[in-house]
């Protein structure tokens, strides 16, 4: 059985962009672009409403359907 690898790189949704997982404002556990975790960068998080609204659920502990 294979041990699982920790990441140090993110793939953002929208621009495509691989990052430092410090610089991902999001990473999904369960989302991956081959063996790399995918996330959104900052600028598209704040670009991008559906990011957005995710972003301020993780922050506020709010149901997602609340935020508007």
């Amino acid at each position: 059985m294979r041990s699982k690898q920790l990441h140090t790189a993110v793939k953002c949704l929208v621009c495509r962009r691989l990052l430092a997982s410090e610089e991902a404002r999001l990473i999904f556990r369960t989302g991956f672009c081959g063996d790399v975790p995918v996330g959104g960068c900052e600028q598209c998080v704040a670009k991008h409403p559906p990011l957005n609204r995710l972003w301020r659920v993780r922050l506020t502990n709010l149901p997602y359907d609340s935020l508007h």
